[in-house]
């Protein structure tokens, strides 16, 4: 056989398979640049859309998620007074208080991974949104919150979709509180963690007792009709003087109050179930019982907190 001419052959073989494969690829390399541009820019709106679902319903989850850690919270603050309460009057903790604690502080610590990893999330699909080069509907994260991708962070003085709303809310919220006559009963706080408003005057109940008196009816059917147009979580906290009592504890009796407060306002129209019930007793956050004027001890204190979107 003729071996030249045999490694002839195989280095034009050679020769043609790479070009053959070179070709190939230059053709699918231009494959992309070959579509049609409304076709490719449909492609790209339809991924940006895809992206935008997932980090709302994310947005969602987060949004549950602190519904729950709040509810946490003051379940923890309850099951805290209660086992207070307890040693007070020297009596060892049941096992099943000790228990319900430690489920609480599980429950927790499990909520705020689940949140922790929801705001990874987002953060990654953010940055596929912006690696897509559409600017519409883009968000970015700050500080474990979202902001629109154009704009400036609130240090700068600019603000978002969502500070719009809440500014908008405030004003009206403003607004029907000066018409009811009721600014010297309620403070309206607007800042980072939401739109609430606090009783800044007490509901006061007579000693050992949980009725409310007749002078609080008008003000409490003025701040059901305030809450009720909008989305809102009413959390009422029962707060006693000292005295003790061998019929019920103070924790029970500080419940008790909030619970009068709560069928109050819900026979003006509000649901059963936006409200969080708590107890403090005879220890109010902060600071201790002021013994020379009990009376104030003896009070149920209000907190509606209003939802952005609400």
């Amino acid at each position: 056989m003729n071996r030249p001419g045999v490694k002839t052959l195989f280095y034009t073989v050679a020769l043609l398979t790479v070009l053959m494969v070179w070709s190939f690829n230059g053709l699918a390399d231009m494959a992309p640049a070959g579509l049609d541009p409304d076709v490719e820019k449909e492609t790209l709106i339809l991924k940006r859309d895809t992206i935008n679902d997932a980090i709302g319903r994310y947005r969602s989850e987060i949004e549950a998620i602190d519904g729950l850690l709040l509810n946490l919270k003051m379940d923890q603050e309850w099951l805290d007074l209660k086992c207070l309460d307890i040693q007070a009057q020297e009596r060892g903790l049941p096992q099943e208080l000790i228990e319900s604690r430690n489920l609480i502080r599980e429950k927790q610590n499990r909520a705020a991974r689940e949140r922790k990893g929801l705001l990874e999330q987002i953060q990654a699909h953010t940055l596929a949104l912006e690696k897509l080069g559409i600017p519409m509907d883009q968000k970015k994260i700050q500080g474990g919150k979202l902001f629109d991708a154009g704009d400036a962070t609130p240090d700068n003085g600019h603000f978002v979709e969502e500070d719009l709303v809440s500014t908008d809310l405030g004003k009206e919220l403003t607004t029907r509180i000066d018409a009811m006559g009721i600014g010297d009963w309620v403070e309206l706080i607007n800042d980072d963690s939401g739109i609430r408003l606090e009783v800044q005057l007490p509901i006061l109940f007579a000693p050992g007792r949980s009725t409310i008196i007749g002078s609080y009816e008008d003000f409490l059917e003025k701040l059901a009709t305030l809450a009720r147009p909008h989305a809102v979580f009413v959390h009422v906290n029962g707060v006693t003087d000292t005295a003790k009592s061998k019929k019920i504890s103070n924790i029970d009796l500080g419940a008790r109050r909030a619970a009068a407060i709560v069928n109050r306002l819900v026979r003006y129209g509000l649901p059963p179930s936006i409200f969080k019930i708590t107890s403090r007793g005879e220890y109010p956050e902060g600071s201790p019982v002021d013994a020379t004027t009990p009376s104030l001890n003896r009070r149920a204190e209000i907190t509606v907190y209003f939802s952005r979107t609400g």
